[in-house]
């Protein structure tokens, strides 16, 4: 019995390991899944990240990551961003749309014919959360969610790379195989050890016996009585059965082991089915659940408006040294375009004026996106110099009109030295941007601008000047009210001096803060004639007369046009304790010419 119990735990130790090995080599399914499709000649190729998720989950995918790898001929562009985003810029432009048969478990290409043929070149697009491109072919690893999608593209004109093959990773691990590997083992060496038991057992029993002592003889029956005898006839009683002796128990213990093996194998085999590479199903949302309400997304990302603010600020840097308007207007527009145009137009008459603000690219320390999905698409972003520690920070709205074109910076202002920035949302959740006729607002944002040029020139004899703070408003002191009687005083009776302000090119833009009050930001011109009495002259014209290219004097006066960029802090219509706050500014002189 003890060879028998030995053989028994062999034979399951071998099938134990033998399983757990085959788990790992010839019994291990496959690390990935694949699937692939050739698209026809088209310059743009939409890939539908919802669809390849679905087609995914349907080949046993363990997650939403997959390896996308592309062919062509030529250079090869690999972007993703959120599917709407992508195909806005796709527009109505002819591509091809990869999608996924999920009856067949393929992928399947749909051309879609536009009324254009050809693309601007996608490469370098603020819409993209991130792209790659290389020479012929190109492999992009990425856990692109279900509501983004990939496009493929050369430079738009060229035909889009039309070999495409996904490939997912599927759930190939053996939880079982090390436990029964050791599982295996231990049985082993419990049948190594029930083997040598029996041997030395066995080698015992092949020894001389000793003969055995006489066993004394029982007690004799007692005799059965005659007859007529008392307890004639009766049957004798039921014997007592002896006990077994110790070899019977010996039996059952050593038949204990083999007991436990067969029962664990059976449990192995008749137990819930091994893992063997398939996915686990998982619960599914109840069909009765309500849908959650739509949340428009913020038009960036943190790293997006990283991306973006960098490519600002190098072509900012690059237009500022050239001295090139056109240049500038490539990331610049509205009144901060105005601004840095004038301020070339400065520096070409030799004369000097502060800088406008410089864009750095080296720390972002706020980023409030818009939440929305239609165009215009508005960012706001206070950043601080790294290089220039005693430069104040700057604020920027940057305002993308349509899919295609770039994101532009329409307003940049330095922050006032003491200015208290209100409480916004983070990045992830966005701003929503208020109309300009916004009622619940102290003051609406296209009154702004008109009630705050009032104060500067009428001071606080203003209609609007409780409605805002003096309090940490250095503009007032710099051409405020009282500035400009100082430069009418100072003329005295040799000329006069008349200014007024105007509204600026830029359109206000509001986004709300945490407390029902929005970040505003609007532009003004501050228009000034210097003009000399009769028969007189003008003289120390400053940057004007440069500008305006008089050399000394003037006999008829000189018109000065400068550009204010203006960020307010407004509070709601239902905070009476509080007023508007002037958060930032910007100051510089667009144009100069001698009046006629």
């Amino acid at each position: 019995m003890r060879f028998v119990l030995a053989i028994v735990s062999f034979v399951l130790a071998a099938l134990m390991i033998g399983w757990g090995i085959g788990q790992r080599t010839i019994l291990a399914g496959p690390e990935s899944v694949a699937a692939s499709v050739e698209t026809e000649a088209a310059p743009l190729t939409v890939i539908d990240g919802s669809a390849i998720e679905q087609l995914g989950m349907q080949l046993g995918a363990v997650s939403p990551s997959r390896s996308l790898t592309v062919e062509g001929s030529g250079p090869v562009l690999i972007a993703y961003g959120r599917t709407a985003d992508v195909l806005a810029w796709v527009g109505d432009t002819d591509h091809n749309l990869v999608s996924a048969d999920t009856e067949s478990d393929e992928l399947v290409a749909e051309l879609v014919e536009g009324a254009e043929s050809e693309a601007p070149d996608p490469r370098g697009s603020d819409l993209w959360l991130d792209e790659m491109t290389g020479e012929d072919s190109l492999e992009l690893t990425t856990g692109v969610r279900s509501d983004m999608s990939v496009l493929l593209a050369s430079d738009g004109v060229a035909p889009a790379p039309s070999a495409i093959e996904a490939t997912w990773p599927v759930d190939n691990r053996t939880p079982w195989s090390v436990p029964l590997i050791v599982a295996g083992s231990v049985v082993l060496v419990l049948g190594l050890a029930l083997y040598i038991w029996a041997l030395v057992h066995l080698r015992r029993t092949q020894g001389p016996r000793r003969k055995t002592a006489k066993q004394p003889k029982g007690p004799k029956p007692p005799k059965r009585p005659k007859p007529g005898v008392l307890g004639a006839g009766k049957r004798p009683g039921p014997q007592i059965e002896s006990p077994r002796g110790r070899r019977s128990v010996r039996k059952r213990i050593a038949l204990l082991p083999a007991g436990l093996a067969v029962a664990a194998l059976a449990g192995c085999t008749g137990g819930p089915a091994l893992d063997l590479g398939g996915s686990s199903p998982s619960p599914s949302a109840s069909a009765s659940a309500e849908a959650a309400p739509a949340v428009e997304p913020p038009v960036v990302t943190q790293a997006q408006a990283e991306r973006i603010i960098a490519r600002v600020a190098e072509v900012g840097a690059a237009a500022d040294e050239a001295r090139d308007g056109d240049a500038a207007a490539a990331r610049f527009d509205g009144a901060a375009l105005e601004e840095r145009r004038g301020h070339y137009a400065v520096l070409a008459a030799e004369a000097e004026q502060p800088a406008p603000p410089v864009i750095p690219a080296s720390v972002i320390e706020l980023t409030l996106p818009q939440a929305t999905e239609s165009w215009p698409r508005s960012v706001f972003a206070v950043l601080k110099d790294e290089a220039n520690a005693e430069a104040p920070q700057v604020a920027v709205y940057l305002t993308q009109n349509s899919p295609r074109e770039a994101y532009k910076v329409q307003y940049a202002t330095s922050f006032a030295p003491g200015a208290q920035f209100p409480d916004v949302a983070p990045a992830s959740i966005g701003a929503a941007r208020l109309s300009p006729d916004e009622l619940l607002l102290a003051v609406p944002p296209s009154q702004l601008a008109a009630a705050y040029g009032d104060i500067l020139i009428n001071g606080d004899s203003s209609q609007y000047a409780a409605l805002f703070s003096a309090e940490g408003d250095s503009l007032r002191t710099l051409i405020g009210a009282q500035e400009r009687q100082d430069r009418r005083d100072n003329l005295g009776e040799n000329g006069s001096f008349e200014s007024r302000i105007e509204p600026g090119s830029g359109d206000p833009i509001a986004f709300a803060t945490n407390e029902a009050g929005a970040i505003v930001a609007v532009s003004l011109r501050d228009v000034r004639e210097v003009k000399p009495n009769d028969n007189g002259t003008i003289d120390n014209l400053g940057v004007s007369g440069a500008v305006a290219g008089i050399d000394e004097s003037t006999t008829t006066g000189v018109r000065s046009v400068y550009g204010l960029q203006l960020l307010f802090a407004v509070p709601p219509s239902t905070a009476a304790d509080q007023t508007v706050r002037l958060l930032g500014y910007s100051n510089g002189l667009l144009e100069a010419s001698e009046i006629e």
